[in-house]
């Protein structure tokens, strides 16, 4: 990995679920960034968590506009690797009915 982390989706029930009813969250050591709007295929969003900035992407692997099997998100340092000795929660949230999270830490 080169500082940064990757997520592919592995597994969804029902759907499809367009990109515009989600909202991305980030919590690094207990503070929060966003919720923000995902932004459509390839776009990169970013946000301001104390002194660092990190942006979220994703790719829709095949171009549906809806989060499904196979695509992937990523999250990274605005410019360089993730921060080291962090804690970090990556939130991805359909509405109000439910959120998937991916947690990971630095060294």
């Amino acid at each position: 990995m080169d500082g940064n982390a990757s997520f592919t989706v592995q597994n969804v029930s029902h759907g499809p679920y367009l990109f515009s009813g989600f909202r991305v969250s980030l919590i690094v050591n207990d503070f929060a960034g966003g919720p923000v709007a995902l932004e459509p295929n390839n776009s990169v969003v970013r946000m301001t968590i104390g002194p660092n900035h990190y942006r979220i992407a994703w790719s829709d692997s095949d171009g549906d506009g809806a989060v499904d099997v196979g695509d992937s998100f990523r999250v990274a340092g605005d410019g360089g690797p993730l921060p080291v000795l962090s804690y970090y929660e990556f939130d991805l949230r359909w509405g109000m009915q439910w959120t998937a999270k991916a947690t990971w830490s630095t060294s």
